[in-house]
């Protein structure tokens, strides 16, 4: 694993949770090792790549966590695959490095990745993109600079733009508020995470801003098992509902977004 000289610092702000979040760093670990079961959407990550990979093509997992897709990329894409992950959080990355030893993980910045032009075939970034602040075009922008061919994001579609915020220490600000006459967001303690939905419209015209020549299509992440998260982490954890995949209140509508910056992206593949 390599240390970057990005100024991780800047990512200590209140929505960047993940470095408080050990429990789950070690969950994802458990699945990277095989102690639990896959994810659900690295094995339905999976049945999208096979569609575009072509034996030898490099890839760059982003905000990789414990490297747990690369257990399911080797056993459904490729056993000897070319992969690269990155993560903004360190201690998740020990966790991937002991899973996977000798694969070559990186701590980066979604918004600096240090990487040159067109480093990557593919570039996926799953389960981060609606947790960051919006508007996520920085983000998406660098995703698209490292790529020379194909970029996969996982994204929550919605029938309007959302901005979500869910707090993360449950009362415990809102208490501290009432009793120091201040407002929640003056609270050091308050931490929240993003759980950002964007409409097809607004994505595909920031996928044309960026790369006006890239084609570019959306695919339903429908093709899973029902599965209860919430026996894993808290119990807001993601469940299936009615055959909705549900966390607490919200209802997450996931697509993946697939673009292939030489706009020969076959629609119907």
């Amino acid at each position: 694993m390599n240390n970057l000289d990005n100024n991780l610092d800047s990512l200590e702000k209140p929505w960047y949770v993940w470095s408080k979040d050990k429990e789950y760093g070690e969950m994802l670990f458990k699945r990277a090792k095989g102690e639990l079961e896959e994810m659900q959407s690295a094995k339905s990550f999976c049945q999208e790549l096979a569609k575009i990979y072509e034996e030898g093509m490099s890839i760059a997992d982003i905000g990789c966590g414990a490297g747990h897709y690369l257990l399911s990329l080797r056993k459904y894409i490729d056993e000897n695959i070319n992969y690269t992950g990155i993560d903004a959080t360190e201690e998740y990355l020990n966790h991937a490095q002991n899973a996977f030893p000798n694969t070559d993980f990186h701590l980066g910045d979604i918004y600096d990745l240090d990487f040159k032009n067109e480093s990557f075939d593919i570039v996926s970034c799953s389960n981060l993109l609606p947790y960051l602040p919006p508007p996520p075009a920085k983000a998406i922008s660098e995703l698209l600079r490292i790529s020379k061919r194909y970029a996969i994001l996982r994204v929550l579609i919605g029938e309007r733009n959302y901005i979500v915020k869910t707090i993360r220490n449950s009362d415990m600000g809102l208490e501290a508020s009432l009793e120091n006459s201040l407002t929640y967001a003056e609270q050091e303690q308050t931490r929240f995470n993003y759980n950002n939905f964007y409409t097809k419209d607004f994505l595909a015209k920031l996928v044309t801003k960026l790369e006006p020549k890239a084609s570019y299509k959306f695919v339903a992440d429908d093709n899973w098992q029902d599965f209860d998260n919430s026996k894993l982490t808290t119990h807001t954890g993601t469940k299936v509902i009615a055959g909705k995949q549900v966390s607490g209140n919200l209802i997450f509508n996931w697509h993946y977004l697939i673009i292939d910056k030489k706009g020969e992206l076959n629609q119907n593949a």
